[in-house]
């Protein structure tokens, strides 16, 4: 009874094919190219099983069994693990065969397939899976029988897989069984459990692009991938980081080798000079000398081996930087895309963020939209968190975004010449200034040529603001013009989360070692009384 149960369920599990329709390569092709964009044509009728959603997972997770293996599921699925360790150049790759027999007519059902297959093999959350599997299959869209990009991106292993007319993913539901091959891109050099799919090649330029041809742009995707991508290279940084300290003490440990080294072999010739010439004492010495002198190879193998690793970081810090420059781009993109939807809900009112164009009011009159001017925090960091300046109505609704995405902190000044804020980054090649940006398109006008605090408040008083920057290794306040050129800064170091109280000709602050004083509000000098 159990063994029929068991039998019932994999039968229940199979997706029907039945009432299928057909559509001959022109029309496919068509499909394909319309307006540029992909549409994914799924089937739309009557069917004799209808799977549930845990059920169409469950393959997934089954075709994860494998660990790595080649693993099928009926007639229906095949996931391929190609992973060649000893090739550098080219991507490996999880292959999922469609097979003849396989009844998905759904693209939701082969990315719930995929998203499971995800979460057992490389331990993603299912949000963060749910957004891969997204990607992967308009990837393979893009590039469907592009039989030019698997070959100069893949490793043999995975092209001995694949063929001119099955390599990548169909956008019609009756071209995938039998004939589509979907390409999960591992990153370079790794494979087995601690491997993970190359989010880099998934979301690559031309993919976003199709992507921004939807009707919603692919908004929310978009946003969770770059969040994926940050994860990442957030993990990047802090083991490039462990690297870097690990090799630090290594060159520190084989610099002092080298330098007791010397010492020994000083030492010994020394003792050769002291010995009687001829004697067994000195040919035992001369013996040592020569072992000491072989060490010194030693010594240059390990300096050698530590200069490639320490190249190999300087890589991998230089490749960071590529992708946060890269993860930079997207946001941006995705700042454009979402001022576009939003002009389209406000029907034409306001400003264009990105071109500063205006957009049409029902009087043909452009005005920056009325509202109320607010940071919305992105994402965490220490001293301050990154957000993006927002124009919102009374009751929240954003009615403009400012394409800069790197303010740190929530606070802001809004004055007639501008809105002011601190913005950047201090790792690889950022900085972080202070901003004055137009009230009307929110982009930058103007920057400070100083390096301000991230975490500093902004203080207004008398027309001047004050902030928290560096000079040399200190922090200091700093007093700024409207126009934000510096006026003065103070000679005693701050601690720069300090606070400032102003009290007539005076302002309080807290000093480097933790001391308060009172600075002159004019000349920000040293008060002694």
């Amino acid at each position: 009874m159990k063994k029929v149960s068991f039998l019932a369920v994999l039968l229940v599990m199979a997706l029907s094919f039945s009432g299928a329709q057909t559509l001959d390569e022109k029309e496919i092709k068509s499909v394909q190219a319309e307006q540029g964009s992909i549409i994914f044509e799924n089937y739309n009728g009557p069917v004799t099983i209808l799977n549930t959603r845990e059920q169409i997972r469950g393959i997934g997770t089954f075709l994860a069994s494998g660990r790595g293996r080649e693993v099928q599921w009926n007639n229906r699925y095949k996931m391929i693990r190609s992973f060649q360790p000893g090739i550098q150049e080219g991507l490996d790759g999880d292959i999922l065969v469609i097979l003849p027999d396989a009844a998905v007519d759904h693209i939701k059902n082969l990315r719930r397939i995929l998203s499971a297959y995800l979460i057992k093999t490389f331990a993603y959350s299912k949000d963060d899976a749910d957004v891969l599997a997204r990607f992967i299959t308009y990837y393979n869209a893009v590039y469907y029988k592009n039989w030019e990009h698997f070959k100069t991106r893949y490793k043999e292993g995975v092209l001995s897989h694949l063929t001119r007319d099955n390599a990548g993913l169909s956008t019609h539901y009756s071209q995938w069984p039998g004939k589509s091959r979907i390409i999960i891109p591992l990153k370079n050099g790794v494979g087995g459990q601690e491997s993970s799919v190359d989010t880099s090649s998934i979301s690559e330029d031309r993919v976003v692009e199709k992507m921004r041809q939807e009707p919603d742009k692919e908004l929310e995707s978009r946003r969770d991938m770059v969040e994926i991508r940050e994860k990442e290279l957030d993990k990047r940084q802090e083991e490039a980081d462990v690297q870097q300290k690990e090799l630090e003490k290594k060159r520190e440990q084989v610099e002092q080798e080298e330098k007791d080294l010397e010492k020994k072999i000083e030492e010994k010739k020394e003792e050769i000079k002291e010995a009687e010439k001829g004697s067994f004492p000195e040919k035992q010495a001369k013996k040592e000398l020569e072992e000491l002198e072989e060490g010194k190879e030693i010594i240059l193998e390990k300096k050698e081996e530590i200069q490639e690793e320490e190249e190999a970081l300087e890589k991998e810090y230089q490749d960071i930087d590529r992708e946060e420059r890269t993860i930079g781009k997207m946001r941006q993109h995705i700042a454009e895309d979402e001022n576009t939807l939003q002009t389209g809900k406000m029907g034409g009112r306001g400003k264009d963020l990105v071109t500063g164009r205006d957009f049409e009011e029902a009087d043909g009159a452009g005005s920056r939209p009325k509202g109320y001017s607010f940071i919305k925090v992105d994402r965490s960091a220490d001293p301050a968190p990154f957000g993006t300046l927002l124009r919102v109505t009374e009751s929240g609704e954003i009615l403009q975004k400012s394409g800069l995405n790197s303010i740190r902190g929530t606070s802001f000044s809004e004055a007639a010449r501008g809105i002011l804020v601190i913005a950047g980054k201090s790792e690889g090649e950022g900085r972080v200034r202070a901003l004055l940006l137009n009230k009307m398109t929110m982009e930058v006008e103007k920057e400070s040529a100083q390096e301000i605090y991230p975490g500093s408040g902004i203080w207004t008083r008398g027309g001047n603001v004050f902030m928290v920057g560096r000079s040399g290794n200190d922090w200091v306040l700093m007093k700024y013009n409207g126009q934000l050129e510096l006026q003065r800064q103070s000679a005693l170091p701050v601690n720069p989360d300090t606070g400032l109280v102003f009290i007539n000709d005076r302002i309080l602050i807290q000093e480097q070692g933790g001391l308060i004083k009172a600075l002159d509000l004019i000349s920000l000098e040293e008060m002694k009384k």
